[in-house]
């Protein structure tokens, strides 16, 4: 029997499908396909767009799932239909993808992959500010006005001094604005 573990490189701007059905589909035996990429400056998005697996054993011997790293397959989701949409995508490079269809009746699945320049599908940080807080000092954060880096995606990391704190942040107003009013300030809601 031949193995249906395999490497496919993704390479150009389009989207490629892959399709996973009928006589592409192994049966009773766990395969691993790696999708890989050999340009650094790009990465790798998989997204599932079809899955169909006999569900009546909860997933374990009829599934898909996917990860960024071969070692990170064994604790990944299974999925025997279509997940909800915030959880059909990963990005990185490269990407592995494990399936097993025990069942002649399985269906199988389609999954799209595309190469994207680094950066395209997730903003990179272009800001950093480090905040430390030493044991219950309350400190308030205000990005407004001159302090907010427009047009910038930013990463703030808090720390404690002290280990035995634990930190929790709490989000007093958060005030987003995708158009300009005519005042030329933001237009939000308070958040608590």
């Amino acid at each position: 029997q031949v193995s249906c573990s395999k490497t496919i490189e993704i390479g150009g701007d389009s989207e490629q499908e892959h399709t996973f059905k009928g006589d592409t589909l192994q049966k009773n035996e766990k395969c691993v396909i790696e999708f890989t990429n050999t340009d650094d400056k790009y990465q790798l998005i998989l997204t599932l767009k079809e899955v169909k697996f006999d569900a009546t054993s909860g997933c374990e011997t009829d599934y898909v799932k996917f990860a960024k790293d071969k070692d990170s397959l064994a604790t990944a989701s299974k999925y025997c239909t279509l997940p909800e949409e915030g959880k059909r995508s990963i990005e990185g490079s490269p990407l592995f993808l494990e399936y097993c269809a025990s069942k002649d009746d399985s269906t199988g699945f389609i999954v799209g992959v595309k190469r994207v320049a680094k950066g395209e599908g997730q903003q990179p940080v272009t800001c950093t500010d480090k905040v430390t807080i030493t044991n219950d000092e309350v400190k308030t954060l205000s990005y407004k006005g001159d302090t907010l880096r427009k047009d910038q995606t930013c990463l703030i990391e808090v720390t404690s001094t002290d280990t035995n704190y634990n930190l929790a942040l709490t989000f007093t107003e958060v005030v987003v604005s995708t158009v300009r009013n005519p005042s030329d300030k933001p237009i939000g809601v308070p958040f608590t």
